[in-house]
Order: C-alpha cells, then sequence, then structure tokens
C-alpha cells in the first residue's frame, strides 16, 4: 500500500506478498456468570476461530468471554453491517451452543478490535514459523541502508506478535542510527 521511489525490486515486492498475513479481529464480551468453559476451539479452513476465558486463573470475580476470529472466518462477520451486528451474531452462536444462557446473561458491554479493517494494521499477524526461510532473508534487506523493516515477521528469534515485533524495532532503530 506504500509507494517506494525508486521501486523496491522484484524480489523484495515478492518477498512481502509471500508473506502470510490473516485478517481477524478480537472481541472482549462480559457476562453475570460464566456459563461457557476455559476454552472453545472451532474447526475453520484458515486461520483461527475461537472462544476464550480472558478471566481464566485472574483474581475477578468479572466473567469476560473472548473471541478471537483471524483468516477466511472473517469475512462472514466482516459482510454484517455493524460492531452490534457482529455482537449479536456472536451471541446467537454462544446460544446455541450452551441453550440460549449467552443472551441471558450479557451485560451489553464489550470492546472489539478490528485489526482486519484498521487503517494502519490491515491484518493480524504473521506467520513467519512457516514462511520459507529465503522469502524472510529478503524480506529482511534494508532499502539501500535508508529504509528498515521492523515487525514481528523481522524478528530473528520469531517470538511472534508484539513480543517479536519489539526487538525488531529497537534492531530497526539501532541500524538507522549506527549505518552510515
Amino acid at each position: 500500500m506504500i509507494s517506494f521511489k525508486p521501486e523496491m525490486s522484484t524480489a523484495k515486492k515478492d518477498a512481502i506478498e509471500s508473506t502470510t498475513f490473516h485478517p481477524g479481529f478480537k472481541v472482549a464480551m462480559k457476562f453475570s456468570e460464566k456459563f461457557y468453559p476455559d476454552a472453545i476451539t472451532c474447526k475453520v479452513e484458515t486461520g483461527e476461530k475461537g472462544f476464550y476465558d480472558m478471566a481464566f486463573k485472574k483474581s475477578t470475580k468479572d466473567n469476560v468471554l473472548g473471541f478471537l476470529c483471524t483468516g477466511g472466518e472473517t469475512q462472514k462477520y466482516y459482510a454484517l453491517k455493524s460492531e452490534q451486528e457482529i455482537i449479536s451474531n456472536l451471541l446467537q452462536e454462544l446460544d446455541e451452543m450452551f441453550d440460549g444462557k449467552a443472551s441471558a446473561s450479557y451485560s451489553g458491554n464489550y470492546i472489539l478490535e478490528n485489526w482486519g479493517q484498521h487503517e494502519f494494521t490491515k491484518g493480524t499477524w504473521t506467520q513467519a514459523i512457516q514462511e520459507k526461510k529465503s522469502q524472510l532473508k529478503i524480506f529482511n534487506l534494508p532499502l539501500d541502508n535508508k529504509v528498515y523493516f521492523a515487525g514481528e515477521i523481522h524478528d530473528t528469534y520469531q517470538q511472534m506478535g508484539v513480543p517479536g515485533a519489539i526487538p525488531s524495532g529497537y534492531y530497526a532503530a539501532d541500524k538507522i542510527l549506527s549505518d552510515e
């Protein structure tokens, strides 16, 4: 989505475009009672879909159920017109699993973090462990020692997520400051 002048090499573009980067979102919904197990994994063709107890082993009396969806399954939710429709759809799914207990105990409070449709993220996280090492090597190269890339896919320890993105950012900043 960013134009480079001069343009990046074809190899660099191919490396970037070959990286698996799923759309997705996360929801936290508050309930008056815990009617659900600690985790519910749903089968999907690509990405992930599941519910999980966000208060698991935390010292809280709140009942907060998380929902994570990445990959192709997100399109079903993105086709809905609003966040409220997404929440209604999730409550319906939970009601089918738990005999209407979700709607009966839903507090009306939720937070939806939509990474896949956010202007600056456009998705969730990469799958660096599954990517070809030759492509990652090209992906990690700076442009003319002037433009450095950072993010979880650039983390040499392949920690994934934020724990991988942070050290790669430090590394890129160090390279910018130390290279001439």
